[in-house]
């Protein structure tokens, strides 16, 4: 998830956030009734191993504090010992009981660690508990990040661009429910959506094979990355294809980064490929326009007049006007 840009990174906690709080709520439920420690939390810790978030159950919910919090010294080296590991289980004795720690799930950003304090020491069969469920938590998280993630490019997927469009009014226009003029002039941003085709990648594929097809997939994924802002959100949408949600604030300053982008790929080499060209379509996210109705407008202007030109960019508003802008 590390490639992954911070506002899109956020959405696609949003999505699968009701899911994994309710597993974790359940996990922790079901621990306490079972081996029934006396001080039970979440902790999360960045990738210098210095505390994020603290989650403890209260009253039937979690409290979440996004303070650094103090802890035990043992506790973070031991936590420090677990670091870069699967899940493991790690028991340290304090003066009053002792404290098992397991690795919930860990990625390049932060890892989650369960923290349980026990008055007397535990049982094998307890602890065997505590890693079954544990188990099942991480595999489920997995499960359901793979989910979201496209396994070529690392990109967010098909399915996340579907949870992610049907929410988009919501997203940046947070206001959206007061459609009156002065709100509309006072947000300092608009946004695009925006579909990038790959020119020449079906003909690399049926000259070269799907091999040199997903070299080219991955390449130009880069580039987006590399290309677009961390609050820009990008998605493999499949086939040649890209989605990328930008943000800018005129439709000139829209231009300039989707022409940086096209001059960058035609400048970047492709080995055994030749040269590479991306053409784009872009439809400015309006607050009265549907999701189905910007996705067919992006579409258009992607398409346009696609076998006679590559290297296009086109804005649909324009083509609609009558003229095709071409960076």
């Amino acid at each position: 998830m590390a490639n992954v840009p911070r506002l899109l990174d956020q959405i696609m906690d949003l999505t699968a956030q009701r899911y994994i709080e309710l597993l974790e709520f359940s996990l922790l439920q079901t621990l306490n009734s079972a081996v029934e420690p006396s001080q039970l939390k979440l902790l999360t810790l960045d990738e210098q191993l210095e505390p994020v978030t603290e989650i403890k159950p209260r009253k039937n919910r979690f409290k979440v504090s996004k303070r650094k919090i103090k802890t035990e010294a043992e506790v973070l080296d031991a936590i420090k010992e677990m670091s870069g590991s699967e899940v493991t289980e790690q028991s340290i004795p304090f003066k009053e009981g002792v404290i098992l720690l397991q690795c919930l799930k860990s990625g390049e950003l932060t890892s989650t660690y369960l923290i349980m304090q026990f008055d007397d020491q535990i049982s094998d069969a307890q602890a065997h508990l505590v890693s079954s469920l544990v188990q099942i938590n991480s595999t489920f998280y997995r499960l359901l990040e793979d989910s979201q993630i496209d396994q070529l490019t690392g990109l967010a997927n098909r399915k996340t661009f579907d949870d992610t469009i049907t929410k988009i009014h919501e997203l940046v226009y947070p206001d959206s429910s007061d459609h009156s003029d002065n709100k509309r002039s006072e947000h300092p941003y608009k946004y695009w959506l925006v579909m990038v085709g790959i020119d020449q990648l079906n003909g690399i594929i049926n000259n070269l094979g799907h091999l040199y097809g997903d070299e080219v997939l991955l390449q130009v994924a880069q580039i987006i990355m590399d290309c677009f802002r961390e609050n820009d959100m990008i998605f493999r949408f499949g086939g040649e294809e890209f989605v990328i949600i930008l943000r800018s604030k005129c439709h000139e300053s829209c231009e300039v980064a989707l022409a940086r982008f096209r001059d960058l790929t035609a400048a970047h080499s492709f080995p055994e490929v030749g040269d590479i060209t991306v053409s784009t379509g872009a439809a400015e996210i309006l607050r009265d326009t549907s999701h189905v109705s910007l996705m067919e407008y992006s579409a258009k202007a992607l398409h346009h007049n696609k076998d006679e030109q590559t290297g296009r960019i086109t804005f649909y508003d324009e083509l609609v006007g009558g003229t095709e802008m071409e960076g």
